[in-house]
């Protein structure tokens, strides 16, 4: 990533000083992952980039949801468009729906569109905004994976309510947190919403020493 300068859609190169959460999610080869996350934490873009990688060099064939087509009409031009142009990327299939690049395929697809699963194949599939999306048409995208060796599902969302959605699957996860040591007192630990936040300082603390943490 870093060698090869690859960019965001924003045309700045991808980093992990301020990104270092994002370097085991990048590194990490589990046939299922789910991704409890904030929003603009550069979660998309990972997985942008591993489908373009995995479509040249593995030649799958992979299904990426959002929650409507007009999810996928907002999404595919701002994000995938501009990543692909960002970093020269050259398709050889390009349109709202359907990237190609080598023997491989991505294809774009809402879950609110009932018949829309039906008729692709599928090696890995990628289901973002989980908790806005419709989970019985997920299960119909997830069984075309069935004549697949790959079988890869790759689970992104910002947590709605407990025990749904994301939060459901991270649950029965094996539940990786990203750690951090507190600059100020040497604690390990990572953020909770209800001991990491200063409400009437509107900051974020350190669960122990209850300093401002910035980094």
């Amino acid at each position: 990533m870093l060698s090869n300068e690859i960019k965001n859609e924003k045309g700045e190169r991808i980093e992990f000083d301020r990104h270092a959460f994002m370097i085991d999610i990048y590194d990490d080869p589990s046939q299922v992952i789910a991704v409890r996350k904030p929003s603009q934490v550069g979660a998309s873009t990972w997985a942008i980039l591993k489908e373009i990688h995995s479509m040249k060099f593995l030649g799958i064939n992979q299904i990426h949801t959002l929650p409507s087509d007009r999810d996928v009409w907002g999404f595919v031009p701002t994000k995938v468009d501009k990543i692909v142009k960002m970093n020269g990327f050259k398709l050889e299939k390009d349109s709202a729906e359907i990237k190609g690049l080598g023997k491989g395929f991505c294809y774009y697809k809402g879950t609110f569109t009932e018949k829309a699963p039906i008729i692709i194949s599928s090696d890995r599939n990628i289901y973002d905004e989980v908790d806005k999306s419709k989970m019985d048409v997920i299960g119909d995208y997830a069984s075309r994976m069935s004549n697949s060796e790959l079988k890869e599902e790759i689970w992104i969302s910002t947590p709605t309510i407990p025990d749904f959605g994301i939060d459901a699957m991270w649950q029965s996860s094996d539940q990786k947190h990203w750690r951090f040591d507190c600059p100020h007192c040497g604690l390990r630990q990572h953020m909770e919403w209800d001991t990491n936040i200063d409400f009437k300082r509107e900051i974020y603390v350190c669960q122990q020493c209850r300093k401002e943490i910035t980094t």
